[in-house]
């Protein structure tokens, strides 16, 4: 643990220990919190002790809105975009961080509007509900969107496509020795932006699933239900989202043909030497594959 993680774990550890100074300084903590500290945890891989942290950020969180359950209307949409960090996969987050991560911010919610609670008001839960619905409903239309335009133009290639053409560029290049050196380098750096550009949408894609899938387990979470007020009225948008976050799910995972670990090409494998191990890009883009498998376990848990 570094000094700067060192410090801010104490800071925290005094912050959960302390009484309240009242409402308008609970304000000020909550707001540095979300708009200061926890951005400089998010989207990024952290190590062991920085999760921690992150941890006791968010139990810091869950005790200011509990003292002062009214902070959470004027806070709820940097809560809900601060938890979509944590919900992505690729980061490689502990299983014990994004648990918690949820069980806060249903903590929250139901100590604020559950039964009995002074903020019990529909008009509030709508607007709450309706940014948990609105982040799921986004990045399923996105899925979609990109399951549709890969079908009609055939861009989801995967990892076999790419090394069926760095195969053919490598026999082209063979059999073309008498072309110019700058032609070869113009085709493969053609290549490599194509690698990169694949991994990224990859990235993209699961990041999309990832959060869509997690939220549906917010919203449908048996102690939530009648503080969101899930009626009959709302089955058939309950529905329809179970529907199209299965199709994303059963299109990604299995149509994209992702390894699981046993499957994991090894560094002896031809086909590993076949994509070029000493190539920076296409290294990383084989470490991603690799590590695909850890992704789908995590989704069959869902």
């Amino acid at each position: 643990m570094n000094t700067q993680t060192q410090q801010l774990s104490t800071v925290l550890d005094q912050l959960l220990q302390q009484e309240s100074e009242g409402p308008k300084q609970d304000s000020i903590s909550l707001n540095t919190l979300l708009h200061t500290v926890l951005p400089a945890y998010t989207n990024r891989r952290l190590t062991a002790s920085e999760q921690d942290v992150v941890i006791k950020i968010f139990k810091a969180i869950r005790l200011l809105i509990t003292r002062c359950p009214s902070l959470i209307l004027n806070c709820y949409k940097e809560l809900i975009d601060s938890l979509q960090c944590f919900y992505n996969l690729l980061n490689d987050y502990s299983d014990e961080l994004v648990e918690f991560v949820n069980l806060s911010f249903v903590s929250v919610v139901v100590g604020c509007f559950g039964y009995g609670s002074k903020l019990r008001n529909t008009r509030y839960v709508l607007k709450i509900k309706g940014q948990v619905v609105g982040v799921v409903d986004e990045c399923l239309s996105y899925l979609l969107r990109f399951i549709t335009n890969a079908g009609a133009s055939g861009s989801g290639r995967g990892i076999s496509a790419l090394k069926g053409r760095k195969r053919k560029v490598e026999e082209d290049d063979e059999d073309d020795a008498g072309e110019e050196e700058n032609d070869d380098e113009d085709e493969e750096n053609g290549q490599l932006l194509e690698v990169q550009q694949i991994v990224k949408q990859n990235e993209t894609k699961f990041e999309k699933l990832c959060v869509a899938t997690t939220f549906m387990q917010i919203l449908l979470h048996p102690e939530l239900y009648s503080a969101w007020n899930l009626d009959v009225l709302e089955t058939v948008m309950v529905d329809e989202f179970i529907l199209r976050l299965w199709f994303c799910l059963d299109n990604t995972v299995i149509n994209f043909k992702l390894r699981g670990p046993n499957d994991a090409p090894d560094s002896d494998d031809e086909d590993v030497e076949d994509i070029g191990e000493d190539d920076q890009l296409e290294s990383q883009m084989l470490h991603k594959i690799r590590n695909m498998g850890n992704i789908t376990e995590k989704f069959d848990k869902f």
